[in-house]
């Protein structure tokens, strides 16, 4: 059970790691929460290594929780509604993660879970580290399901035409395993 870390590689037992949202374990006047990007980059990448994320808030001196971290729960809660399929009761899935991309799978699908960074928030094509036979890749956040335009190279996927995602935080794409 690592503390304020996340291991480098996945381990094959089960494990967490115990991280604060503030900068302590223990309230502290004027600290400073992770934003709810922060706290969804960091969850991915202990998913995809097959942990789970203990996170930890110290409660005001009134046992009120404080308004920072009220902000940053309601924020990554908020993105869990919608992208929670790709992490709760989900496996890891190598190549775990790779150029930025988190993977995870549940059940016949792998999830492709790209935390946007502050120079590509606008691009149109992502490549998908991805080596597996797929059948199929979609947007997670899109209703109609709408299949996304790919070409399948010796190292993954390219994908064309990628609609933006309606949030500041990541989109993840649900690639569809070929049926053998």
């Amino acid at each position: 059970t690592p503390e304020q870390c996340v291991p480098e590689e996945p381990m094959n037992i089960p494990w967490e790691s115990c991280i604060t949202l503030g900068t302590s374990f223990s309230f502290k006047y004027e600290d400073r929460y992770k934003t709810p990007k922060e706290v969804i980059k960091l969850l991915t990448d202990i998913v995809c290594k097959g942990g789970n994320l203990a996170i930890n808030v110290g409660p005001q001196p009134d046992g009120r929780l404080p308004e920072g971290a009220i902000r940053s729960m309601q924020g990554f809660g908020k993105w869990l509604q919608e992208y929670g399929e790709a992490i709760y009761g989900t496996r890891p899935v190598s190549p775990y993660k790779k150029d930025g991309i988190a993977f995870t799978q549940k059940a016949e699908n792998i999830y492709a879970i790209k935390i946007f960074d502050e120079m590509c928030d606008d691009q149109k094509t992502l490549f998908i580290p991805m080596t597996e036979e797929i059948e199929e890749i979609t947007a997670l956040s899109d209703p109609d399901k709408n299949k996304i335009r790919m070409d399948r190279t010796e190292n993954g996927y390219m994908l064309y035409d990628i609609e933006p995602a309606d949030n500041e935080i990541g989109e993840v794409f649900v690639l569809r395993r070929k049926n053998s």
